[in-house]
């Protein structure tokens, strides 16, 4: 009897990008990573695709311009 394999899905996003410019792209959110309606757009967008996993590292603790007041 043979076992099913099933592949599993994981999301690892940075919403703005890595790149320095990605801001400028037409349609592009400037401020995605910091914008928790956008990121559920995005996390929902990943959901519809089947999509089982969905990570982003806490640098947005660390990098949160709001947090360094």
């Amino acid at each position: 009897m043979s076992k099913s394999k099933q592949l599993k899905l994981g999301a690892f996003m940075r919403p703005v990008s890595i790149h320095t410019g990605a801001w400028r792209y037409p349609g592009a959110l400037p401020d995605a990573n910091f914008n928790f309606p956008a990121l559920k757009q995005f996390i929902q967008k990943l959901e519809q695709g089947k999509f089982d996993a969905f990570f982003m590292a806490d640098h947005l603790a660390v990098l949160n311009p709001l947090l360094s007041l």
